[in-house]
């Protein structure tokens, strides 16, 4: 199962994860403001968990959850299957696609960044050839 396949709470309880890097059922709780019953939570983070999402640990009389995977894992991973899915996999495709956003504009810092990320990769590329 991959993280696009989760519903909103589970992708709501997983970003609180990331945020806190590891918490109990009761700070994940606390951290929603329209949270259900601390059981729903406790009872979709281990469903999280059965999914591969999340680990626990005991801490005394509490379990302390974290994710499986690093935040960039699975960043990795979701930007994957929008690459593929919506962009044939092309990342000039993608690039392009959120150069020309109307929701955002890049900013000439932003280009630079670009162009710097760009001008590594090459160099990248020609060592290893």
């Amino acid at each position: 199962m991959n993280a696009q396949e989760l519903n909103k709470r589970e992708r709501q309880i997983l970003d609180i994860i990331y945020q806190l890097h590891e918490a109990s059922v009761q700070e994940v709780v606390d951290r929603i403001a329209d949270a259900p019953s601390y059981n729903a939570i406790r009872v979709t983070m281990y469903l999280l968990e059965n999914k591969g999402f999340l680990i626990h640990r005991r801490e005394g009389a509490k379990y302390i959850f974290k994710a499986k995977k690093a935040k960039t894992e699975a960043g990795n991973s979701a930007l994957d299957h929008i690459l593929v899915t919506f962009f044939e996999g092309s990342i000039p495709k993608l690039v392009n696609s959120l150069m020309g956003s109307g929701s955002k504009n890049l900013s000439k810092q932003e280009l630079k960044e670009l162009e710097a990320l760009i001008e590594k990769k090459k160099k990248q590329e020609n060592n290893q050839s």
